[in-house]
């Protein structure tokens, strides 16, 4: 064994040195990225760091404390798994940003450079190590290979997936032996396990097995009639059977994110981030640059073309294709993530152009044309990635620059932050009316941690909605805001019309209309830039009914379809007086805990979230956590800003009487609900109030 794995290293020697020093080299290009930003990571950029860092610190505390932390991600929209991986790098270097950049690039970009390599080479039919080494020089020069990892996103764990199983099929198409099969599926789940779009590439990949399938079918008819039957039903079942292992992998690992994709519309609930067809193309070809994009097809057909292993050179060309336009016509969403669903297809087809090119200059001109074309070829390519990475180029047939993150408003950031710690505490919650990268919440809340030096925050910035079809109405974040920052002009990050939650809180300020008439101006313009500034405003008056009906009516005229998490009921509770937990399965459960009650009324109030058509029908229940409490009132009012407040049901219960009741709102047709409920007078009464539509 020993001697065999002496002689396996002096024979790759070279090899060996050169990819220690591409994993070498990569690491100390992306900390040097990464060292020169000065930014404030927000959103994306942040939460994978921040989840990795906490990982580690639960693990810290005791392993089951970690094993804890991991599991309970699995009910949330980004699980840790790929964190797993990175936490030996914390716990030898630490847990700095710049060492996470480096796991990143050691344990998942390079490794899928190498796969993606030995793709290449594989396709090619090629043994020599510098068709291998072609491919690595080009993903290199690819900068949307990097781009995710230097953004600090994981992704690339699941493109790496996706090419081990790539490679894995390629190395027997026919699937063979039953392990390679499962290998492709647990592949392929794991692909979807680490990161959730990936899901789509087990349609892309098995698509594309599925194709081949029927085109060696069709093929084979003509001479073999039914024998070709039995080998095309042997492929529909290997693929389901893959398909079936890659669904169980997930479902294994992450049970929820299967629950939550067979009762909620994903499709439905980031609808707002859609864009049209076009400009998804035109995203995608931007990214890498019409140049390299173009001639990474041509390369991918001559790959076809010129192969002698056809089947395999279909199966690769028609994933690629198959990811495409699962993304320009169906997915159709945008961000530097998303493509490294084309990242394999797009090294393979330029390292296949150059490889073709070179043969057929190679033998076909003369010595001084050859050199020079390949001189030009390599000079476009270098010019591609520095049009990624550094110097933006005047044309789109270069990849999109993403410099890295330097802001020339930083200090201004952060006087801004500093001003808002001198004259909040945090009991005054900060509504944040912005949502873009440029500027949002988090912003404030990592200029915070800059001006105080403190890992923990001095501000308190309750999260807001952003997404018209993902989120829910700003108007309870408003309701118990002390202080609002609207940046101006308008900070949005997807289409203006799918931000209408953040828009309607920035035009009622500006305007001075509904619940703004509640603040007075306390800035009237930080300067944030030369052509950016913040406009601060606090709370003088406490809300209203009428106040909060016109608020809402306000809201809703703006964002014309209920956002996507909203509850059917609104808490229109004073500021910072928690009442209640709220939460809907069937319909919706109010946990009642008059301890908690500050307000002066001593009342829960809320307001019904639907527009009301008059047919709703409620099924009510109140359950009391002990015996001996008293009397409980429920009651429903229709309501409008300009009228007083009708009541047109009201029940009362108590432990073992009236706990059951009816309501519907043929009374309110075309106004607002409003819901009331008073606690028995005993302290430590926590009763609940289900109510469940009638459908």
């Amino acid at each position: 064994m020993r001697a065999n794995l002496a002689a396996f290293t002096r024979k790759n020697r070279l090899s060996i040195l050169l990819i220690l020093l591409l994993f070498v080299g990569a690491a100390l290009f992306v900390y040097g990225y990464v060292a020169v930003e000065k930014a404030f990571y927000v959103w994306d950029n942040e939460f994978y760091y921040r989840f990795t860092g906490e990982l580690f610190q639960q693990f810290n505390v005791s392993f089951g404390a970690g094993l804890h932390y991991l599991l309970e991600s699995l009910n949330n929209d980004y699980n840790v798994y790929y964190a797993l991986a990175i936490q030996p790098f914390f716990f030898i270097a630490g847990t700095s940003r710049p060492v996470y950049e480096i796991a990143l690039v050691v344990v998942y970009l390079v490794p899928f450079i190498l796969v993606t390599a030995l793709v290449a080479r594989k396709l090619l039919e090629n043994r020599a190590r510098g068709l291998f080494w072609l491919a690595i020089g080009v993903a290199l020069l690819v900068p949307t290979v990097m781009l995710p990892t230097l953004r600090a996103y994981p992704d690339t764990s699941s493109a790496l997936a996706i090419a081990l199983a790539t490679l894995l099929y390629l190395k027997d198409p026919a699937f063979k032996r039953l392990g390679q099969l499962l290998g492709v599926g647990l592949l392929i789940g794991l692909a979807a396990l680490l990161r959730r779009h990936f899901a789509y590439s087990v349609f892309s990949f098995y698509g594309a097995v599925g194709v081949v399938a029927l085109v060696r079918f069709a093929g084979e008819w003509q001479s073999k009639k039914g024998k070709a039957v039995l080998p095309l039903i042997r492929r529909v079942f290997q693929v389901a059977l893959g398909a079936i292992f890659a669904l169980l992998t997930v479902t294994i690992f992450n049970p929820q994110v299967v629950a939550k994709t067979l009762v909620i519309d994903f499709n439905k609930l980031y609808g707002s981030y859609l864009v049209p067809w076009p400009q998804e193309f035109g995203w995608l070809l931007d990214s890498f640059g019409w140049l390299p994009f173009g001639l990474a097809v041509v390369g991918l057909f001559l790959l076809w073309r010129n192969s002698t292993r056809k089947e395999e050179a279909l199966f690769f060309a028609l994933f690629g294709l198959f990811e495409f336009l699962l993304w320009v016509f169906y997915i159709r969403q945008i961000s530097i993530q998303y493509t490294l669903h084309l990242g394999i297809f797009i090294v393979v087809g330029l390292a296949s152009f150059i490889y073709y090119a070179w043969q057929f200059l190679k033998t076909r001109t003369q010595p001084t044309v050859f050199r020079s074309t390949a001189a030009l070829g390599v000079v476009l390519i270098a010019a591609n990635l520095l049009a990624g990475l550094a110097f933006p180029a005047p044309t789109k047939i270069f990849s999109t620059n993403w410099q890295p993150m330097i802001r020339a408003d930083y200090q201004q950031v952060v006087n801004l932050a500093k001003y808002l710690d001198d004259h909040t505490t945090l009991d005054d919650p900060i509504y944040v009316v912005a949502s873009s990268y440029h500027f949002n919440s988090d912003t404030l809340l990592a200029a915070n941690r800059v001006a105080t030096g403190q890992t923990d925050p001095t501000l308190l910035l309750p999260s807001t909605p952003d997404i018209d079809s993902r989120d829910y109405y700003p108007l309870e974040r408003l309701l118990s805001a002390t202080v609002v920052v609207v940046i101006d002009p308008f900070e949005y990050h997807i289409a203006p019309d799918q931000q209408q939650v953040v828009k309607v809180v920035y035009d009622m300020f500006l305007q001075n209309k509904a619940l703004a008439q509640d603040f007075s101006v306390m800035n009237p313009g930080f300067p944030i830039d030369a052509s950016t500034r913040a406009v601060i405003y606090r709370r003088v008056k406490a809300p209203s009914l009428v106040t909060s009906l016109e608020t809402l009516q306000m809201i809703q005229s703006y964002v014309k379809q209920r956002p996507g998490i909203q509850y059917d009921w609104i808490n229109l509770d004073p500021p910072n007086m928690p009442t209640f937990s709220l939460t809907d399965r069937r319909g919706t459960e109010l946990e009642i805990d008059p301890a908690k009650f500050g307000n002066k009324t001593g009342q829960a109030e809320l307001v019904y979230s639907w527009p009301v058509t008059g047919t709703e029908k409620f099924q009510g229940k109140v359950s009391f956590e002990k015996e001996g409490c008293g009397e409980a009132t429920v009651t429903f009012s229709a309501a409008q800003p300009d009228t007083t407040p009708a009541q047109f049901a009201e029940f009362k219960a108590k432990p073992g009487l009236g706990q059951d009741f009816e309501v519907d709102f043929s009374k309110a047709a075309g106004k607002f609900v409003v819901l009331n409920v008073i606690p028995p007078a005993q302290p430590g009464c926590i009763f609940k109030v289900d109510l469940d539509l009638e459908k």
